[in-house]
């Protein structure tokens, strides 16, 4: 009996480990990220391509001294949302959304990007990406700094428009 109770516990445990590494995200080039990523230099290509994916900038900028992080400039397309420090965030997000008719869109890729430091330490991004995967979107990523948005994005004068 004992021997039925040990294989039907190790039965359970294993069915538990292979549902949780089906929600986690394997990424090889950033190993300590839950969720994709994409290069700077490869979104930048897209969008001179006029590939246009979805681009959620999740930054702080809800004062004039948070601008100056960002050199009052967004990239190029992105709908800003504010951080998830916000409560209004989720809101936000689907409200852009609608208004950019991109709420039904769950085959688009979309790019999610704070960039107030490395994509490593930032708090704002994965919650997004997670909200976004729970909202029914597919091809969901983090855009890669291992610096921030001022050295890897603007300092490159890659696609930009300034920040309303």
């Amino acid at each position: 009996m004992n021997k039925n109770i040990f294989t039907a516990i190790f039965a359970l445990s294993a069915v538990w480990v292979t549902a949780q590494s089906k929600n986690k995200v394997v990424n090889s080039a950033h190993p300590s990220l839950n969720y994709a990523t994409i290069e700077c230099s490869e979104l930048n290509q897209k969008l001179k391509e006029n590939e246009k994916p979805i681009i959620i900038f999740c930054g702080d900028v809800g004062n004039e001294k948070d601008k100056y992080t960002y050199s009052f400039q967004k990239i190029k397309g992105a709908l800003a949302i504010g951080s998830v420090n916000q409560a209004s965030w989720k809101s936000n997000l689907q409200k852009v959304l609608v208004q950019s008719k991109e709420n039904q869109s769950y085959s688009k890729e979309v790019i999610v990007y704070c960039g107030c430091c490395s994509s490593d330490n930032c708090p704002n991004v994965e919650p997004v990406i997670l909200e976004l995967k729970r909202l029914g979107f597919k091809k969901v990523k983090g855009l890669y700094f291992s610096e921030g948005y001022l050295p890897e994005w603007h300092a490159k004068k890659y696609l930009e428009q300034p920040i309303n």
